[in-house]
């Protein structure tokens, strides 16, 4: 197992992307080291540089990282790191080299590095690149295990240098090595930048190793206007997993006034949502303490839900419960209970526990 990580924010330059090892699936690990090296150092520029880290089908660990040192490269970069040894060596090459665009802290700029699962000499290299005028989502890819890597190739088919930021990338290679690409898409808010523009999340698809791409589809059932909770740290997000055809996606958005988790469920080969739901509400909570729990488990919900059926099931299917709640708080006798997990659920809030 690998993990890389980075220095805190605060800590001014120079500093280096960090990363440590586990052999023996967490249990120890070794002391953090420096994944940069030799002519492929971070330089004194970078406050808080982080890596991206995967690991290869043969279990080799691989890392792309940020650098501007003018001996090494006249432009900043992002440099590729491979060991085949469990961190003991490196080798090195260089990704993507360009003069950085007019810099906005706004949006989620992170970079994502991922690795085919059927062939260890394909990877792909996932960013939001201005060249074009304004943030567009790239993709750069290699087939000969990082020692070479692609020109970018743009995944966003909308109208270019439109003024339309796109951002918060994420992505997947499916059991096929097929590569989908996620990313928040502005192209149909009327403002421009970050600030007071409205926003959708989207997808293409790539069935040769990100150097050409599908037509972009939305994933977002509407169209999301901007909020000021945005700027805030920590406040949105994007994952994804790919299967077969089938593309599952989670990302954080504002469409009801707060931050809430979304989840799709989407079959690429047809352009077809089969769910969409949101996966956490403020407005409609259901939350339960202790957990595990012995003669007792306490259960508090939002106003919107007091006064629902609350049911109780065993992890058998069998209902072992059936009460309403009277008032935002309340408590459960689990004293009479065999152990094991339950499966509470009151109005579409289900949570589960574990009675010892």
């Amino acid at each position: 197992m690998y993990l890389t990580t980075k220095p805190a924010p605060w800590i001014a330059p120079p500093n280096r992307p960090y990363f440590k090892v586990s052999s023996d699936s967490g249990h120890t690990w070794t002391p953090a080291a420096n994944l940069d090296g030799g002519t492929h150092g971070v330089g004194g520029a970078i406050a808080a540089p982080m890596a991206t880290p995967a690991t290869d089908i043969q279990g080799n660990f691989c890392a792309i990282y940020p650098s501007y040192v003018t001996s090494q490269n006249l432009l900043p970069a992002y440099y590729f790191a491979k060991s085949i040894d469990k961190g003991a060596t490196f080798h090195y090459s260089t990704v993507y080299a360009a003069i950085p665009a007019a810099a906005d802290t706004n949006p989620k700029n992170r970079y994502l590095l991922l690795t085919s699962p059927i062939d260890s000499n394909k990877a792909a290299f996932l960013l939001p690149s201005a060249q074009s005028g304004d943030p567009d989502i790239v993709a750069i890819n290699s087939t000969d295990g990082g020692q070479t890597w692609s020109s970018p190739v743009r995944t966003n088919d909308g109208a270019l240098a439109n003024g339309k930021a796109q951002d918060m990338v994420w992505g997947a290679y499916n059991g096929q090595g097929d590569l989908v690409v996620t990313w928040r898409d502005r192209r149909q808010s009327a403002a421009n930048g970050f600030w007071n523009a409205g926003y959708g999340f989207y997808y293409a698809t790539s069935t040769d190793n990100g150097a050409s791409f599908s037509a972009n589809n939305l994933l977002s059932s509407q169209f999301i206007a901007f909020d000021s909770v945005l700027t805030q740290s920590g406040n949105d997000f994007m994952s994804c997993a790919y299967h077969g055809d089938t593309l599952c996606t989670l990302w954080g958005d504002t469409r009801n006034g707060k931050m809430n988790i979304y989840f799709a469920k989407t079959i690429t080969s047809t352009n077809t949502s089969v769910e969409i739901a949101v996966l956490n509400d403020e407005t409609n909570f259901l939350t339960l303490f202790p957990n595990p729990a012995e003669n007792t488990v306490s259960v508090s919900v939002s106003e919107a839900l007091v006064g629902n059926e609350l049911l109780v099931f065993a992890a058998t299917g069998q209902k072992v419960l059936s009460t309403r709640l009277e008032s935002a708080v309340g408590q459960i006798n689990t004293s009479d209970w065999q152990k094991g997990i339950y499966f509470m659920k009151i109005g579409s809030r289900i949570q589960r526990f574990v009675k010892r």
